[in-house]
């Protein structure tokens, strides 16, 4: 059996190197973002492998059955009722909706969604 070594060499930009962006690992990363996680997770005690590999679990992980659920214009009604959120012309809800969704998927609740794919 032969061992193979993966080095980033073997990895494929999607697109040329524009040297305005950074590389950190196989990724392009903008100092604005990536600085204040840095400074986040050294004050944290992490390093950024913790970070990253705790976000791509939480991203990629299936709910198991029987987590709890809730549709996500609940919640966006219950905030903007004890908020006093101003909504406005321009305001996405559907984006609202769609990032509550993935909130309560953080938190381990189903986002429940009707027959349309839309939140419910």
């Amino acid at each position: 059996m032969t061992n193979h070594v993966l080095t980033w060499e073997h990895e494929r930009m999607p697109r040329p190197a524009t040297g305005e962006t950074p590389r950190r690992g196989p990724f392009r990363i903008e100092d604005s973002v990536w600085k204040p996680a840095v400074e986040r997770a050294t004050g944290d005690g992490l390093t950024m492998t913790d970070v990253v590999k705790a976000h791509l679990a939480l991203y990629g992980r299936e709910l198991p059955e029987g987590a709890p659920e809730a549709d996500p214009w609940t919640v966006i009604n219950f905030v903007v009722q004890h908020t006093g959120l101003q909504l406005r012309p321009g305001l996405d809800l559907d984006a609202a909706a769609d990032a509550c969704a993935e909130f309560l998927r953080a938190l381990g609740v189903r986002a429940t969604v009707d027959e349309a794919g839309k939140s419910s």
